[in-house]
């Protein structure tokens, strides 16, 4: 069993009691996601250790989890999942924001990295919607709506509305 087996294996020990075989089956992808992301963290962190860092994702998989069952529990689960990767997409986003903002780069030079990922944002967008988490609904779509709108940024050659992160790393 490798490492990452391992640990899939003890995040589903602690996420699968209580749910039905096919929540399980649904859980058990969400799960591997979130353990890949532990893991790419990891990889990419040069102050993580692997076995500490699954150690905290459990302990806060827990404690996200603790006394939901059944349909509420794969609802946070699938939120959770999709977590990483919203994260991701607005950091791109903004950071391709901010090089625009601070002329470094020229709105035709990254148009196409920006077209990829408004596109992205968008595929994004309608499987958080379909989320039945409310609260993490709610946060995920603020995320990818400041994305949206600093992709936008990028893209339009007319300044218009702009997130509020945007806003305050141009005005400070």
């Amino acid at each position: 069993m490798t490492d990452a087996q391992h640990y899939v294996h003890e995040a589903e020990t602690l996420v699968l009691k209580g749910l039905s075989a096919e929540q399980s089956a649904t859980a058990k992808t969400y799960i591997r996601s979130i353990v890949e992301d532990w893991l790419r963290q990891a990889d990419e962190s040069s102050s993580l250790d692997r076995d500490d860092l699954v150690e905290i994702g459990l302990s806060d998989l827990h404690s996200a989890l603790d006394s939901k069952n059944g349909e509420v529990r794969l609802a946070t689960l699938q939120a959770l999942a999709l977590k990483p990767t919203v994260q991701k997409l607005s950091g791109q986003a903004f950071d391709l924001a901010k090089q625009i903002a601070d002329g470094n780069v020229k709105r035709r030079t990254v148009a196409r990295q920006a077209e990829q990922l408004q596109s992205q944002i968008q595929r994004l967008v309608q499987e958080v919607r379909s989320l039945k988490d409310e609260e993490n609904k709610r946060l995920l779509t603020r995320d990818l709506n400041d994305a949206d709108l600093e992709v936008r940024y990028v893209l339009e050659e007319e300044e218009g509305a702009i997130s509020i992160r945007l806003n305050r790393y141009i005005n400070g």
